[in-house]
């Protein structure tokens, strides 16, 4: 599946989305190559290298945005487990910004304070949920026509998480720290959401 969406010019895309100054595009790319990363197989580990996307996740590593650097380290991370990149990944030195950026923050209110508040959004009243006339609707939409949903990010899901559990592994010391701080992420969230799934992983 990630090599069809890669071969259809998706990855390409996801690497333009990194030069935009638009964040909620930026973090969305940031995701987006993590998942890439994790089911993408060596195929499109291989067009990641090609395309520069490692050296694109270390400049999103740098970027003052805390969500967009998290995801290009843990990205990163990922992608060096992989031997035919680990020396690229290296090269690019991403990994060197992990101690810093585990030490600098707890987990916990990293989930809170930074991802949760990162992917919140807004959605628009269905017809069907209030019986205001469309003149009132009109006339004071910016007051009506908005308010605030569920938060729609909610972390990783099982398979997901599943695959990050090899990173753990790795002969690199950075990869697992940050790993183990995004499983302390990700229970923090199923925990908040009273799902208790992750702890299986960790067993």
């Amino acid at each position: 599946m990630c090599d069809t969406v890669v071969e259809n010019g998706g990855l390409r895309s996801l690497i333009y989305a990194c030069r935009s100054s638009d964040l909620p595009s930026l973090r969305h790319a940031a995701v987006c190559l993590m998942s890439l990363a994790l089911f993408g197989g060596s195929g499109s580990h291989s067009e990641m290298m090609r395309q520069h996307a490692i050296e694109w996740l270390f400049c999103l590593a740098f970027h003052q945005d805390e969500v967009i650097k998290y995801f290009a380290c843990l990205t990163s991370a990922v992608l060096s487990t992989n031997p035919e990149l680990t020396a690229a990944v290296n090269a690019s030195c991403t990994l060197n910004l992990v101690m810093s950026f585990v030490r600098s923050h707890s987990p916990i209110e990293f989930a809170r304070q930074h991802l949760v508040a990162a992917f919140q959004h807004t959605c628009k009243k269905n017809a069907s949920d209030t019986s205001e006339s469309q003149t009132s609707f009109s006339n004071n939409q910016s007051d009506t026509a908005n308010y605030c949903c569920e938060n729609q990010y909610t972390g990783g899901s099982a398979d997901w998480l599943k695959r990050l559990v090899p990173v753990m592994f790795s002969k690199q010391f950075e990869p697992r720290v940050l790993v183990a701080f995004h499983f302390a992420v990700e229970a923090t969230l199923k925990s908040d959401m009273k799902c208790s799934h992750v702890s299986v992983f960790l067993i």
